[in-house]
């Protein structure tokens, strides 16, 4: 159990959306079940101005955790993702992984994602903890291969995005992803697409609209 940033839950928070991490702190329980990996919650919060060069201040490490009660006492006091502002984000990382396409952890990575009506907030947020769980309780059996798990707010469609190494292994990922589908049990027309970074960040430069999607479910 590591708490990473002593004014973590404060910094960046604006009054609207300050309770999405508050009080995450857990109680260290008498009996603890270990987790086969430690992870980290991330918050990103698009209120305060971003420095010349990068977004990268603007996340925040909330908590990292090793164990399943842990885990619990974190997330039962997280505000559910539907809650927060315009533009924030979750992200459940696995501790030593950056959530930054660019980072060295990410190259030759890519994600994959769903999106959401911005109105559908009970779908996002059950589809949130299913994959949350999913990723902390090695439901994937290449979970070597994964890095993390991210839950974004915007104005037209809220996504989840699941990032993953090897982007271009095509039987891992389309495991992965089939997996991913599965875990998330969602009901209706829900598309599953699959993105390297390194064509995400080629769009971005180009200005393009899309980057090419490798696999779809």
């Amino acid at each position: 159990m590591t708490s990473v940033e002593s004014n973590a839950v404060n910094t960046d928070i604006k009054p609207e959306d300050s309770k999405a991490v508050e009080n995450v702190a857990p109680k260290v329980p008498a009996v603890t079940h270990p987790l086969q990996y430690s992870w980290t919650l991330w918050y990103d919060s698009p209120h305060k101005e971003k420095p010349k060069g990068g977004w990268r201040p603007n996340h925040q490490k909330v908590f990292t955790f090793d164990t399943v009660e842990d885990f619990w006492s974190l997330f039962n006091n997280l505000n559910l993702p539907s809650s927060l502002g315009m533009k924030c984000n979750y992200m459940m990382f696995k501790e030593g992984a950056t959530p930054e396409w660019e980072s060295k952890d990410c190259v030759g990575g890519g994600q994959w994602e769903v999106e959401f009506a911005s109105r559908d907030k009970d779908t996002l947020n059950k589809a949130w903890t299913f994959a949350v769980l999913g990723l902390i309780g090695e439901s994937f059996e290449d979970s070597d291969n994964i890095l993390g798990v991210t839950v974004n707010i915007r104005k037209a469609k809220n996504r989840i995005e699941l990032w993953t190494k090897q982007a271009r292994n095509e039987a891992v990922q389309k495991r992965i992803g089939a997996k991913l589908k599965q875990l998330l049990e969602l009901e209706g027309s829900y598309k599953f697409q699959y993105s390297a970074f390194d064509d995400v960040l080629k769009a971005a430069s180009s200005h393009s609209h899309q980057p090419p999607t490798l696999h779809t479910l």
